[in-house]
């Protein structure tokens, strides 16, 4: 009689030679432009790797792709390029970043997102595919270094400023321009805030006031989960009835959506009649010391998939990877 541990001993043993190979990063270091920068990319467990990078020294972007690889390699081609052609006879160091309503470099990292999608494919099975994405400009003054980074964020990815001493993301006064929430034509809505994006997702189930009308989302502590909501309900004229679920069925896990995908801002998608938002939220950060800041992009898997548990774990250990792993209260609960 065959065992169990006959059967499953080869393809255990296969799969863990394979791991081998697919955990392994794939590393890029490049000093060659304005800043230097570090890629680091993982394929996972993935039969391909959905996720996609650019850096030139100056613009740094992340894309997580979803459904296919086809729309987050796309962005990797084209939104750098459709940013300079934008930007052409701008001079990138004076003129860039002056002041206006908006400046040139939100007015162009706008365009470059919304030209991207209109050279998203439209054919099945590639235009099933979408990307969430994040797209960095880091402006420098003469001899003194980083300045000011404009960060642009459409869906679940990331970008975040830190002290690479003790790995604290630097609270600041942030100004934020939206085309979606009518703020892109302007000097920007200022706010106290931390140097980073935040997600464009749904959190939780609508909370509901007396008088019958829902008043916020559950565990959305910015709010940003709500007016996600609202701005897709405009948008495509929900009817009252329609309401976020939450569509996972592991215990302990919620990822609620109202369309067919998590994200509700994504590139792509041209196939379907509800599509998520397209115009990223952009926000300008002012850089006080860059000797000691890092800059970081990276894809949610790096922070919401249990592997740290907030944006703050995950810039401690940049920062002091032993200390990181040996404070005692690292593994409560």
């Amino acid at each position: 009689m065959t065992t169990a541990e006959e059967v499953l001993g080869p393809w255990v043993l296969q799969y863990t030679e394979a791991q081998k190979t697919e955990l392994k990063p794939w590393i890029r270091c490049d000093g060659r432009g304005k800043y230097s920068y570090i890629e680091v990319s993982v394929k996972g467990a993935r039969h391909n790797n959905e996720d996609t990078s650019y850096g030139d020294g100056r613009l740094f972007c992340v894309f997580d792709g979803h459904g296919g690889r086809h729309a987050s390699q796309l962005l990797r081609n084209r939104l750098a390029e459709h940013f300079y052609a934008s930007v052409q006879g701008v001079d990138l160091q004076t003129q860039l970043t002056a002041e206006g309503n908006p400046p040139r470099v939100v007015a162009a990292m706008d365009q470059a997102f919304m030209k991207s999608q209109d050279d998203m494919p439209t054919e099945f099975p590639a235009a099933q595919s979408g990307s969430t994405g994040v797209a960095c400009w880091v402006h420098g003054d003469p001899g003194k270094g980083a300045s000011k980074v404009y960060a642009s964020c459409l869906g679940d990815s990331k970008a975040l400023l830190f002290d690479m001493r003790d790995g604290k993301i630097p609270p600041m006064q942030v100004r934020t321009w939206d085309h979606e929430v009518g703020t892109l034509q302007g000097a920007g809505v200022c706010s106290g805030s931390r140097a980073e994006t935040f997600c464009h997702n749904l959190t939780g189930g609508l909370l509901n006031s007396r008088d019958g009308k829902w008043t916020g989302m559950d565990k959305d502590p910015h709010g940003i989960g709500f007016r996600e909501f609202q701005l897709l309900s405009q948008r495509h004229n929900f009817p009252a009835s329609r309401k976020p679920y939450n569509i996972s069925n592991m215990p302990g896990e919620e990822r609620w959506r109202v369309l067919d995908v998590e994200p509700t801002r994504a590139l792509g998608h041209k196939l379907k009649r509800e599509h998520p938002l397209h115009h990223p939220e952009i926000k300008e950060w002012a850089v006080s010391e860059p000797s000691r800041a890092m800059l970081m992009l990276s894809c949610d898997g790096f922070f919401s998939k249990e592997a740290f548990a907030t944006p703050d774990h995950v810039t401690r250990f940049c920062a002091d990877p032993q200390s990181y792993c040996k404070d005692p209260t690292l593994f409560n609960s």
